[in-house]
């Protein structure tokens, strides 16, 4: 594969505590090589998280303008030798997250440690599909790790129309979970609630 001199990445230049007023620019740069331990990814997919609008609201105006994006997947195109060998060969779909300073997700390329920072994929998942593979994933292992620590049997989740889908490892845990849905737009609607648990230790549920 054909590794271009430039690429196109999203970044903030206006940010501001009002989202309407923030402002994200399409620029190009050259694409970044990979130094000895990294890989050179062709971004697939990236995904947007509460952290993001936290950075677009919060970061200083003369930090900009910022590259952006925490998180995403892809295909391995370059390495640049070193440990990055043994992680992953070019061809490898990749999930990537811990990008260099100056470096988004929300780029064609990003350079990121094959150690640190990336975790191959099963050949036959699409690689789109793993673009959430980090924040979300981990953030449900975070909740119901808290829930089993403090003794309780259930929670309260209230974004439950986020990508943060806690009821499918709560079955397996045993933990009853209360769904929720906030905003405007479930207001023409009654609010509904889900209970999710395993019925017994053999359900399989």
């Amino acid at each position: 594969m054909e590794i271009p001199a430039t690429m196109k990445r999203l970044v903030l230049t206006t940010p501001d505590d009002d989202m309407s007023k923030v402002v994200l620019s399409v620029e190009e740069v050259p694409v970044p090589k990979p130094r000895s331990g990294e890989l050179l990814i062709k971004v697939a997919a990236a995904p947007i998280n509460p952290s993001d609008y936290g950075v677009w609201r919060n970061t200083k105006p003369e930090r900009c303008p910022l590259a952006i994006g925490n998180e995403g997947s892809g295909v391995v195109v370059a390495s640049g030798g070193g440990s990055a060998r043994i992680v992953a060969g070019v061809g490898t779909k990749v999930g990537f997250v811990n990008l260099p300073k100056g470096q988004g997700a929300y780029s064609e390329y990003v350079t990121v440690s094959a150690m640190t920072g990336t975790f191959p994929l099963p050949a036959d998942l699409e690689v789109e599909l793993a673009a959430s593979f980090f924040v979300n994933p981990y953030t449900v292992f975070g909740i119901l790790d808290t829930v089993q620590q403090r003794g309780a049997t259930g929670l309260v989740h209230t974004a439950a129309a986020s990508q943060v889908r806690v009821e499918a490892r709560a079955r397996a845990t045993r933990v009853r979970v209360r769904d929720g849905v906030r905003g405007s737009y479930t207001r023409p609607r009654p609010r509904r609630w889900a209970r999710c648990w395993s019925s017994s230790p053999s359900s399989g549920a």
